[in-house]
């Protein structure tokens, strides 16, 4: 145990906890509660040294009461989310810039974020395919780097997927927050998890975190990442049910709706990587976060460079010209042979002349030969060449909320299930 958590498990609480006005450790003015969690109280504060705004994560007094076990086990997931959030340095996870301790009761300090959560958004109706990747790509992205940190996040769902704001020179982008259960996949020696326990979000689980099984992978955030992906883009969740026992025998015995039930303008290509990724198994699953985002921005090029769509259109242009012709040639053909005036003699365009019926045979056409879509497809390289390209997905579109939120917990609306709440 470290010094800090030593220190902090052996001091007293305080006697009532922070309150909007308050100044924390000489340096935070708490200028209003943004968000309330399991663990957590979310302020949004300014720092009186910097004059910098920040948001001020406080550990409720409820996580920090109880035994001896439970305050320690509590007080070490508190600084270990700090921890994790502090080492990873990535503009899709959220930065932590301070962890300290006011008279037993920890904190820590980190950037303030403008913007709503993913769950608001998908509340307001599901996301187009191009909006949808413009948020969860930067998410994988940032999912990726705690990969390479060693670190799995294990609660992965809407709730702590932040949308920001473009903020003076920020660009509006994704960020990845909460680590409250988040552990080292190989490095994590410590015994705060038992084998067995369930922490995370069950909607959101793989069937081998849902059975409590031990050495969770890097698949786990896959198959979170999916469902989030398929509830972004249909509003509802490839499974859902109450309680883990029942999600996990939904899981093992029946497979998801069809993706193409809820969106069946969507292509097969971008169908077939979201439901890889909820895949049952996780050797069905993407091996890693990286090939996940690749397959998807594979389908979204391959959708975007097919000829037929173009094909379509050229024939309908043609077919549509063709119609033009006849009609032109229709209104010019001369009504009568001679000047002398003629009346209409017969339906069949029979003209009389001087008394005497003529029949003019109609007008004929030339034949127009329709391209095949290989040849369009072979011609089509000088208009695709000026045709915009799909934008790379890096760096978010601004996405424009209608709240000012912060990366606190949103709202329980999915909260994280603990089975055994004295182990991690």
């Amino acid at each position: 145990m470290s010094d800090l958590l030593r220190a902090v498990a052996h001091a007293p609480p305080l006697a009532r906890p922070p309150k909007v006005g308050d100044v924390v450790g000489d340096r935070y003015r708490l200028d209003s509660t943004i968000g309330q969690g399991g663990m957590g109280r979310v302020f949004a504060a300014f720092d009186l040294r910097t004059e910098k705004e920040v948001a001020l994560k406080w550990m409720t007094s409820s996580a920090i009461f109880g035994g001896e076990r439970e305050r320690t086990v509590a007080l070490a997931r508190f600084l270990r989310e700090a921890r994790i959030a502090a080492r990873v340095d990535h503009p899709n996870v959220v930065d932590v810039y301070d962890v300290c301790v006011e008279v037993g009761s920890p904190y820590f300090v980190m950037e303030r974020l403008y913007g709503r959560t993913l769950r608001s958004r998908i509340a307001q109706g599901p996301l187009g395919w191009d909006e949808a990747l413009e948020v969860i790509v930067p998410a994988c992205r940032g999912v990726a780097a705690l990969h390479r940190a060693g670190i799995v996040h294990r609660d992965l769902k809407p709730d702590n997927i932040f949308l920001c704001d473009a903020t003076g020179e920020r660009q509006a982008t994704t960020k990845v927050l909460d680590f409250g259960v988040s552990r080292a996949s190989a490095a994590d020696t410590s015994t705060l998890t038992r084998t067995g326990a369930i922490l995370g979000t069950p909607a959101y689980m793989p069937l081998e975190q849902l059975r409590g099984a031990a050495g969770i992978t890097p698949s786990a955030d896959v198959y979170s990442l999916g469902v989030v992906l398929y509830e972004s883009l249909t509003g509802v969740r490839p499974f859902d049910s109450h309680g883990v026992a029942d999600q996990a025998v939904l899981l093992a015995t029946s497979n998801p709706r069809p993706l193409e039930d809820h969106v069946p303008s969507l292509s097969r290509a971008r169908i077939a990587v979201v439901m890889k990724a909820i895949g049952r198994e996780a050797a069905t699953r993407f091996d890693s976060v990286e090939a996940f985002v690749d397959a998807l921005l594979a389908a979204d090029a391959r959708v975007a460079r097919s000829p037929w769509p173009y094909a379509v259109a050229a024939l309908a242009l043609l077919a549509l010209a063709g119609i033009g012709v006849t009609a032109r040639r229709d209104r010019d053909e001369p009504s009568s042979v001679a000047t002398a005036p003629a009346r209409s003699h017969d339906p069949a365009r029979s003209v009389e002349v001087d008394g005497v019926a003529s029949s003019a045979p109609p007008p004929t056409l030339e034949p127009i030969d329709l391209p095949t879509p290989e040849s369009l497809a072979s011609h089509a390289s000088p208009a695709s060449a000026s045709r915009p390209r799909p934008r790379p997905l890096d760096e978010a579109t601004p996405i424009r909320p209608d709240a000012a939120v912060s990366p606190g917990r949103a709202p329980d609306l999915e909260s994280a299930t603990t089975l055994d709440p004295t182990d991690f």
